[in-house]
């Protein structure tokens, strides 16, 4: 599975991944959720990924917000 963590409030680049994914991810019917989260993640609220076999995407903002998280 392919998650995606975006941001919850609209950006130019939260626009240009949303357009990535339908055209690249969806088109090839790959699996794939898009997550609208908040500033800070709590770990404990995203269990569900297996980091041996899932793919986290992270819109950068987000990334920024939650280091210890993506690391």
């Amino acid at each position: 599975m392919i998650y995606f963590f975006l941001s919850k409030s609209d950006s130019v680049i939260r626009g240009l991944i949303i357009n990535f994914i339908k055209e690249n991810i969806k088109s090839n019917n790959l699996p794939y959720k898009i997550i609208f989260c908040n500033q800070h993640i709590i770990e404990s609220e995203i269990n569900f990924i297996n980091p041996e076999k899932d793919i986290v995407l992270w819109e950068p903002i987000v990334a920024y917000n939650n280091l210890e998280i993506v690391k």
